[in-house]
């Protein structure tokens, strides 16, 4: 049951970032990045629950040789959402918005990590945030980008 979940969440997901790309009028490698980070915020922020499902899983070493469908479904699933930023990785790459000198598989997971834990951190201390540090949801996001951004943009 709880597969169903998180394999609905990734389903949720992949749909924000398709129509969040395609809405895009600029459309090199760090924008893509910057966008499909962002469908993650609209996740976190319009279907909550299928966030933290995505979030929270466990992943266990017998899930990679388990012949369970919904098990084989939820890997694909979330491959194909990390798809998305591994190929926006390299566009920018190809493109000249992303420095050449840097791993693909090695940048989007960090990136992956990166948005995921910006994320949680927002839903589980946001009031902490806002109260002693004065930073609201918006800033956060934004830093997080600006400090990924100087990292690996060209």
């Amino acid at each position: 049951m709880y597969l169903a979940v998180i394999i609905r969440a990734f389903e949720q997901f992949i749909k924000l970032i398709e129509q969040n790309l395609e809405a895009m009028s600029e459309q090199n490698g760090w924008v893509k990045i910057e966008t499909i980070g962002r469908s993650f915020l609209e996740l976190y922020q319009e279907y909550p629950d299928y966030f933290k499902a995505i979030a929270n899983y466990e992943t266990q070493k017998e899930d990679f040789s388990s012949d369970d469908q919904l098990m084989q479904e939820y890997y694909q699933k979330g491959e194909q959402a990390f798809e998305f930023l591994t190929t926006a990785v390299k566009e920018g790459i190809a493109d000249g918005s992303i420095r050449e000198d840097i791993d693909v598989t090695d940048t989007a997971l960090i990136l992956w990590a990166n948005i995921m834990g910006v994320n949680s951190l927002v839903a589980k201390k946001k009031a902490y945030l806002e109260g002693y540090h004065q930073r609201e949801v918006e800033e956060i996001i934004t830093a997080m980008f600006d400090f990924a951004k100087r990292s690996i943009r060209k």
